[in-house]
Formats: C-alpha cells, structure tokens, sequence
C-alpha cells in the first residue's frame, strides 16, 4: 500500500475499530505517495544538502523541549483515536515544499516540538500530556553513582581507584585530556567524533552484549527499507550512514538499538561549525533512521501482540560542537513513532572542567542499561512471533 514505507504495517489489534483504521488508510492514499523513495533521495543525497537547508526557514524551527520527567505511577497507553486523527489531520497540511524535512510526514511525532511550526491541531496541553505519556513509557533516568565513582569526578578525574571499571572509564578520560586543548580551536568533525564522543561511549559501556561500530558506517535498517522495491539504480544512491550505531550482539537479527550522529566540527575558539539548518537536518535523518530500525523489526515479527510491539524502544544521539543530545523513539500504533529528548551534557574543553564528565557518566551507563531492556524486548518478539 501506499503508507508502506512511511509506517510499514497496519494496527493489526488495534484499539481502533478496523473501519476507521481502513478510512485513515483511504485518507493517506490521498496525500500522496507516502512510499516517497525520491522524498528519502532528497535528504539523504549530500549533493542535495545545500539546496534543503536552503528551504528551511530558522525561524519555524523552535528550541527543543526536553521531556518532563517519568511518573512512577504512569502507564503507557496507546495514542487515542482523536490523537491519530489529529495527527493524520496535520500530516496532510504539511506543505509539499516542506515534506522531506518535517518529521511527521514520516509519522514520526517530535515531542521535541522543534518542528511543529504551523500545527494548530493541538494545544500546548496537549503536547504536554502526549509527552509526559511518552516519558513515563521510556522510563528514563540518569544513573545515580557510587561513592568511589563520586570521588572520582570530585578529583577531576585524577584519583582512581582499583574498580576495574571505573580504571577503564579513566584510561579514556585521559585520552580526552590529552586532546582537550584542541576542543578550543578548528577541528574537523571526523577528529572532534574520535576524540570526544568516541572515548566517551567507548569508555563508559561495558557490557559485551553491545557492539558499538563508529565512522561512517551503514545502518543495515535503512538498506532493507530501500532494497524492499528492489531497483537497483536506485539503491546506490541512497546509502543512509551513521557516525556510529550500537548493536544487540546477542539478538538473532542483529537489532541496532543506537544510532549517533556528529553534526560538524569545531570552528575558530571551538565554537561549532554546524549551522541551525544543518543540525535540524541531521536530526530529522536519525528519526527515520531510527525508524526504520523500529520497522525492520516489526516486519519480521508480524505475529505478536499490540503490546510487545509498542513496548520496543530505539535511542539516538546527537553531538554539535561539545554538546550532546539524546533521543528516544517508540511505535506508538497507527503508524505513529513518538520521538523525543530524553536528556544532554557538555563536554568539557578544558582539563580543569573534567568533573562536568560525571553528568555524561551517568546518562551513558543509563543509556547501556536501557539498551539491554531493548534487548528483552527484541528476544520477546521473536520467541512471540514464533509460537
């Protein structure tokens, strides 16, 4: 059908009665064919960025909104059938100029509200409540650490003891170290990533269960999506890469649970190279990027309850300059993905300012650990789809 490649599967057990689910489906075809191979060409052909960001205008581009923090009480809930209709409403306002870039086009709903510039089918509170919703769904929360791990930053990173993992953690802290004084100065982005963010996450994660593979490097999710049509002209043109994406090791399909992105380097005095446009541009390709890791899944197990399938949780991140952002994405049904920024840090560009690495500490051993809760998500579809 014509919404395949935007949402991939039809709500099979949906709350909604299969009638209205057939009348969205009718009111999609309308809009456009959603397969859109050439809409995917156009973002994530390079020799087309400078035309896109070209027809962005900054000033509907909002600040982005960090999601409240989890109720311990809240449950996640499917999205109501006015919440669908409103979205499909606003999906089909979304000017033809202006679709390849904005995420709902993709069904992706930016709780962000970085894009939502023009939509008037919902209401602040709305928004607020959808991304509190979300946020009880994701469950997420930064690490609280250890006194030793505590004592540790304290020092700025220079008294360690002999926990194996905090040691490992620290041989990559002062690989940062070593590099800081260039973080104040012109860097291209490729050493910015290998000197920064690559440390980091390297430094941080610990669990074999999870591959982390950086450098341009492909994400197999995106490479099913286009091959699904099978034109080879078109399959070499439209490779979509990550700067590095995190894999379930012990997962049968391989599932790929994080991608990143490092938008630019460093210009003079460190300040980031990476223009407003260009950071909106790179976000948007991680949403679909995340997306389509979602559907892949989703596609191989066609035979498992509402409930398991909406329970699968993917992660991005975003580096500019020194800052990171971190994302999350679910399927919230009808052909819906719920995205949104569940925590940032600051990396510090002067050695004195290693302390300020307890903050990033914290969200990456929460990001390892949610990753894992993925990873029982992904063997439960499977064992589901199965029996």
């Amino acid at each position: 059908g014509n919404e395949k490649e935007r949402s991939s599967f039809s709500v099979e057990k949906s709350t909604g009665s299969r009638q209205t689910h057939n009348n969205s489906k009718r009111k999609l075809g309308n809009q456009s064919d959603y397969t859109d191979y050439e809409g995917l060409a156009l973002l994530f052909d390079e020799s087309n960025e400078e035309a896109l960001m070209e027809s962005i205008d900054e000033k509907t581009l909002a600040e982005e909104d960090k999601l409240p923090l989890m109720r311990e009480e809240g449950r996640s809930q499917y999205m109501r059938e006015d919440v669908v209709e409103a979205f499909r409403k606003y999906q089909s306002r979304i000017p033809k100029t202006r679709r390849a870039y904005t995420p709902a086009y993709w069904g992706v709903f930016d709780l962000t509200k970085e894009s939502l510039y023009g939509c008037k089918e919902f209401t602040e509170d709305d928004l607020q409540q959808l991304s509190q919703d979300f946020a009880d769904h994701i469950k997420w929360k930064p690490e609280s650490v250890t006194k030793n791990v505590e004592d540790y930053f304290d020092s700025n990173c220079e008294k360690v003891d002999n926990d194996q993992e905090l040691r490992k953690f620290d041989r990559h802290v002062q690989f940062m170290k070593v590099n800081m004084n260039s973080f104040q100065q012109m860097l291209p982005e490729e050493q910015l990533k290998m000197t920064s963010s690559f440390p980091l996450f390297h430094g941080a994660f610990n669990s074999s269960r999870i591959k982390d593979v950086w450098g341009e490097t492909q994400a197999l999710s995106t490479n099913d999506a286009r091959n699904e049509k099978a034109n080879p002209f078109k399959k070499a043109r439209m490779g979509r890469k990550v700067d590095m994406k995190a894999t379930l090791a012990k997962t049968s399909n391989k599932f790929e649970v994080i991608y990143g992105e490092v938008v630019g380097g460093l210009g003079p005095l460190g300040i980031p190279m990476a223009c407003r446009k260009k950071r909106f541009l790179d976000k948007v390709k991680l949403m679909i990027i995340m997306r389509d890791s979602i559907n892949r899944l989703l596609n191989e197990c066609k035979h498992v309850s509402e409930k398991t399938r909406t329970s699968l949780i993917v992660y991005g991140w975003l580096q500019v300059g020194l800052e990171l952002n971190f994302y999350a994405m679910d399927w919230s049904g009808s052909g819906i993905y719920r995205f949104g920024l569940i925590d940032r840090c600051r990396i510090p560009a002067d050695e004195d300012d290693c302390f300020m690495l307890e903050d990033a500490y914290c969200i990456l051993k929460s990001l390892e650990n949610k990753s894992l809760e993925t990873e029982t998500t992904v063997k439960q579809l499977f064992s589901e789809n199965t029996k």
